[in-house]
């Protein structure tokens, strides 16, 4: 279940990750920490 929530996120992840590490002429490039998920078992709404 893991896996396949990246696989979801892969495209817009590789986005914001290519945000942070290009260059910009008109920003000082910010420290980057790290990046951090979480996951949690959801389970079926009831009908």
């Amino acid at each position: 279940l893991y896996t396949s929530g990246f696989d979801r996120i892969k495209q817009g992840l590789q986005c914001f990750v290519q945000g942070v590490f290009d260059e910009n002429p008109y920003q000082e490039t910010p420290l980057f920490r790290g990046l951090f998920f979480s996951s949690a078992i959801q389970e079926e709404k009831l009908r």
